[in-house]
Parts: C-alpha cells; structure tokens; sequence
C-alpha cells in the first residue's frame, strides 16, 4: 500500500524509512468498508432500483 502510494522501492521504504513513519501513514490512509447489505429480495425491477439508488 505505500508503495503504490508514494511510488517509492520496496528496498527505499525497507532501508529508509522509519518504521513508526510507516505506521502513520498506514494509520492516516483512508479507510475502505466492505460489509455486506444482507441478502435482499426484490418483489420488481423497480424494487431493486430503488435499492441501489437509481432515480
């Protein structure tokens, strides 16, 4: 992730980087939920529509 991030080596992060500077960035990097919205039945196409947000 911090390298993909910072465009920065494996080896500059492994030999250049203090390991408590990674931990900040790890820490301040946005967070990503992944929960599941539970198993939903749809009695229309509109139903599910309206589920997923389309107008």
């Amino acid at each position: 992730m911090v390298a993909k991030e910072t465009g920065w080596s494996y080896n500059e992060i492994i030999y250049n980087t203090s390991f408590a500077a990674l931990q900040l960035m790890i820490s301040d990097a946005p967070k990503t939920s992944y929960k599941k919205k539970g198993n939903e039945e749809f009695e229309s196409d509109e139903d599910l529509a309206n589920w997923l947000g389309a107008e």
